[in-house]
């Protein structure tokens, strides 16, 4: 995504976020989260939710999730379309998908000031799309059925921290940098091939070598480097880090039949938090 490459964002349906609304004498927001940063925001977003939609701020809203908070998974922007879905439904609103979107958009700038639009985009349309920053998105979809399985390093990871270290690595080695960037622009478009195709032992390899060029301009760490090599040992067909890097995720892709093992392998390896989902046409 930075320096003009693209990216793929796949919507994962195995976690989500249930938002429930009810009528109240103010609005409220009833959530597990502990992180007072995390939750004052969260409050900030159900105001100007209820501002956008016309509304009177008299609601209780009910909020679960299993999407880790802060990981680069989206948690914000399945909140916010969660939430616009929930009051537009109970007061008889009928939004389209573009609206719908354009609202979560306009929450995720609460969040992230400047956000690219891809997760709310993601999440809104359920579908997978391929990215550019500064040109639009093309929605991208599979023949087949890909099973991914994503474990967590334990901490999530710093995308200023990991832009910074990519900007650095670029003024140090100019050439190289080039080359890298050549490279992957090309590993992303074959991988954009594989997965219309649903072709998994084409797609896995690519994945693969993306993280290795990632991991050369320091995006990756120790810690996410353990589960991809457990990850590959455990027969994966592909496995790299997902997110901004530096921390957060790994993705693995596998066979389905594989699925239980490559995520006890990463369990094993230290994941702090694994599941699995598949991505289907």
């Amino acid at each position: 995504m930075v320096h003009g490459t693209p990216a793929v964002a796949l919507p994962f349906r195995s976690i989500g976020t249930q938002v429930t609304v009810s009528p109240a004498e103010q609005l409220s927001l009833h959530t597990d989260l502990d992180d007072s940063v995390a939750r004052t925001l969260a409050e900030r977003v159900a105001h100007v939710a209820v501002e956008r939609l016309g509304l009177q701020p008299r609601w209780r809203v009910d909020v679960r999730s299993s999407i880790p908070v802060g990981f680069g998974l989206g948690s914000s922007a399945a909140f916010g379309a969660a939430l616009i879905g929930a009051l537009a439904h109970a007061n008889g609103q009928r939004l389209s998908l573009a609206q719908l979107n354009e609202h979560a958009y306009a929450l995720e700038t609460i969040v992230h000031g400047q956000p690219s639009g891809i997760d709310n985009t993601v999440i809104c349309g359920e579908s997978a799309v391929r990215f550019v920053r500064g040109a639009s998105f093309r929605t991208v979809s599979t023949t087949g059925t890909l099973t991914f399985v994503l474990a967590s390093c334990g901490y999530p990871g710093s995308t200023m921290e990991a832009v910074a270290g990519v900007g650095r690595y670029a003024v140090a080695h100019p050439t190289h940098f080039g080359a890298l960037l050549s490279e992957a622009h090309g590993l992303v478009e074959g991988a954009v091939a594989a997965f219309e195709a649903g072709d998994a032992a084409r797609l896995g390899p690519l994945l693969s070598r993306n993280h290795q060029l990632l991991a050369s301009v320091g995006v990756s760490t120790p810690e996410l480097e353990t589960l991809v090599d457990a990850a590959h040992a455990a027969g994966a067909l592909g496995a790299k880090l997902t997110g901004g890097g530096r921390g957060g995720f790994v993705l693995a892709l596998v066979d389905q039949s594989a699925a239980k093992s490559v995520a006890a392998a990463l369990t094993g390896a230290g994941a702090t938090d694994v599941f699995t989902t598949e991505v289907t046409a």
